[in-house]
């Protein structure tokens, strides 16, 4: 199993891996929330030309702009279910946990340390690859260290 986003499919694609998509896992009857991150767009307060910038913020975040990404879903859910990706078993489970995600919820917004964590998370999963007897060992001790930063 390979958690992962969007921008690894196409590498996946091109390598000619045949695989499948699954929600992620649930724990008990709490649902399972992702993180959710988003490409934001703003005009400067002093921009040279706002109203020029303005004509792109429209362009950008029109309909047929965001159709022509490819590589990441769609920010409009009018496109995903006009290209079929809301029903697609390749791409229906990063739609279907929307639902249940939530921004509020996000550690590395809440936690100065998160860089920290996150490295320790990597270095635990990055040491499980090439010992691969002891994964509860190392992700322990991810914890163990990871555990002082979270206060």
């Amino acid at each position: 199993m390979f958690q992962s986003a969007m921008w690894d499919k196409a590498d996946i694609d091109a390598a000619g891996f045949s695989y499948g998509v699954a929600p992620l896992p649930t724990f008990g009857d709490r649902p399972a929330h992702s993180a959710l991150g988003v490409s934001a767009i703003s005009i400067a307060k002093d921009a040279a030309h706002p109203d020029l910038a303005w004509e792109f913020v429209k362009f950008f975040s029109s309909p047929d702009s965001v159709a022509m990404r490819v590589n990441d879903l769609p920010v409009r859910k009018s496109v995903a279910e006009a290209k079929g990706m809301t029903k697609d078993p390749v791409y229906k489970p990063f739609f279907d946990i929307l639902a249940t995600s939530n921004t509020e919820r996000h550690a590395y917004l809440k936690n100065a340390n998160w860089g920290k964590i996150q490295d320790n998370l990597a270095r635990a999963i990055e040491a499980t690859m090439i010992d691969q007897g002891n994964a509860k060992a190392h992700l322990d001790d991810a914890v163990k260290r990871s555990k002082r930063l979270l206060k």
